[in-house]
């Protein structure tokens, strides 16, 4: 006749009694490697949990022999941390279990950040759908939907100034969409103002020139004018082999016609 067994689990894995020689007892805990055994008996403890999004593998967040739940442990110096289905649960102390909580954080997102950008350049643009890298597909993404060129067509392309598909920015100019159109057209016109005002500010003034050197008594008119006749040399003169009627302005040195 075969005898039927009945298991009987602890109701609170990871606690025994340790026995001494004087038949006293001592209750004590430690964790049981991959079974859920919290410290629940403890006094004053706390428990929290965080959080954690289905796209990460658990074998990731775990790590080989569970290093990176230990490393956390011991750095937090709280008593207990386990990978639940869709969370993760701390036990300890309350200034342990929130150091604990940052450093889980901090994990988590490193984790989440390498399985969704791309590992050769975390800076390359993503597509949303197929997490295809901009860099390493050498395709067309649109800075505004996060979709490339294969998993969203457009029969405009993407804006060249913006990277927007026609389904983000539908008006189109000369391949940029309004507002990038717009701002590189505003962008031209004040460059060539600038330009201008530059060349401006440094063309160089034949009459003041001609003022200071020849002819400083003449208005500014008045020397504007006689430029425009040739080159000083054609009627600067001297006063003694002027030939003019009137005698030459001697404290110009311009004769007067």
């Amino acid at each position: 006749m075969t005898t039927s067994f009945t298991t009987i689990l602890p109701q609170n894995p990871g606690y025994y009694l340790r026995l001494f020689p004087d038949s006293t007892y001592l209750l004590e805990w430690a964790p049981v490697p991959s079974h859920y055994s919290p410290p629940s008996l403890h006094p004053g403890i706390w428990k929290h949990q965080v959080p954690v999004d289905d796209k990460l593998g658990k074998g990731l967040i775990i790590g080989k022999q569970g290093r990176h739940l230990k490393r956390i442990t011991e750095k937090s110096n709280c008593h207990y941390i386990f990978l639940l289905q869709d969370s993760i649960e701390i036990w300890g102390a309350y200034e342990a279990v929130l150091k604990a909580e940052q450093e889980l954080k901090k994990h988590l997102d490193y984790l989440y950040r390498q399985s969704i950008y791309c590992p050769h350049e975390t800076d390359a643009e993503i597509c949303q759908h197929c997490k295809d890298c901009s860099m390493c597909s050498q395709k067309a993404h649109c800075y505004g939907c996060k979709t490339c060129a294969t998993c969203n067509p457009q029969p405009n392309g993407y804006c060249k100034g913006c990277g927007e598909c026609k389904s983000c920015a539908p008006i189109f100019y000369d391949d940029m969409c309004e507002s990038c159109y717009e701002h590189a057209e505003w962008e031209k016109y004040f460059k060539e103002e600038d330009d201008y005002q530059r060349k401006q500010n440094n063309k160089f003034d034949y009459t003041e020139h001609f003022r200071a050197q020849h002819a400083p008594a003449l208005t500014y008119d008045e020397a504007e004018l006689l430029l425009q006749r040739g080159p000083p040399s054609d009627y600067i003169c001297c006063t003694d082999h002027c030939d003019e009627s009137e005698m030459c302005r001697c404290c110009a040195g311009v004769c007067n016609h």
